[in-house]
């Protein structure tokens, strides 16, 4: 492994292709790992453009992680900037035949997928957001809710509000605790580093902001900070493929906390990133 200077650093079963398209097969279900403290999973996903890259991309990324054994693939429902879903017919067109056929992919492979419906830093205008606040997507998180709950619960975790910190995230997290009994719900409260597990909630998602926070060993550690996103990435931008020398020495660094979970949010990178997913797998090894 290469020295680093950052401080914390110091199946082919899952579709059958038909006419040239891809058909996800949901009837060989493999139940993914129990997310427990002091069992460290790796997960990985291209948060942001998972549908918008295409179908091709995003079924390698799911052999591959399978294959590396990482073991969850993270998306963001509504995606980020360009890639937003809300206020786009094609768009949640779309995003309904991704999420079915990764699934389905996920399902067949025991990977766990999991699925963000609402980020409250919409409407800040930040890395390229439109500027639609959540409070103003009141139909789309319908649409998000009900798509979600037509598919099942089975190897899905879903976290209502990515850094909730507005009346609109905590209405969100309010109507999951409703309408999606039965699945496995996480909290990302107090803006992405939630102080405790809320009552409706299984876990909850934590957001180190720098590689030298102190992790708390039962939250879901996610990489979804700007600062940290840079420092995991190989070019140090918010889109490019991920390091796999610091990605591996990141997993490392969260398994010896105990965290049941190391993310990598790979923010706007389109493209299967092997080295990286590979990297994450071997970060679990000793």
């Amino acid at each position: 492994m290469a020295i680093l200077t950052v401080p914390f650093l110091v199946g082919s079963a899952a579709a059958v292709l038909i006419g040239g398209s891809l058909v996800g097969c949901e009837d060989e279900a493999q139940a993914p790992p129990p997310i427990r403290a002091g069992e460290t999973q790796a997960w990985y996903g291209r948060a942001n453009t998972w549908a918008s890259a295409g179908l091709a991309a995003l079924q390698a990324d799911v052999a591959a992680c399978a294959d590396a054994g990482v073991s969850g693939y993270i998306i963001e429902l509504g995606g980020w900037g360009g890639t937003a879903t809300f206020g786009s017919e094609a768009a949640k067109a779309a995003t309904e035949t991704a999420y079915r056929q990764l699934l389905g992919w996920c399902r067949s492979r025991g990977l766990w997928l999991f699925v963000t419906i609402g980020n409250d830093n919409t409407g800040f205008s930040r890395y390229g957001d439109p500027g639609i606040p959540l409070a103003a997507q009141a139909d789309w998180i319908e649409w998000a809710i009900d798509l979600i709950r037509s598919h099942g619960a089975q190897n899905v975790v879903v976290q209502p509000c990515a850094e909730t910190k507005t009346a609109a995230g905590y209405q969100l997290e309010a109507r999951c605790a409703e309408r999606l009994d039965g699945f496995t719900l996480v909290c990302n409260g107090n803006e992405g580093r939630p102080v405790q597990t809320e009552p409706w909630a299984a876990f909850r998602a934590w957001h180190p902001l720098l590689g030298t926070d102190d992790y708390p060993s039962d939250a879901l550690i996610v990489s979804d900070s700007g600062d940290l996103i840079r420092l995991l990435s190989r070019d140090g931008s918010m889109d490019g493929p991920g390091d796999p020398d610091k990605l591996r020495a990141w997993v490392r660094m969260v398994k010896a906390k105990g965290s049941p979970v190391a993310g990598y949010y790979a923010f706007r990178n389109a493209q299967h990133d092997a080295p990286a997913i590979q990297a994450l797998g071997e970060g679990l090894r000793p």
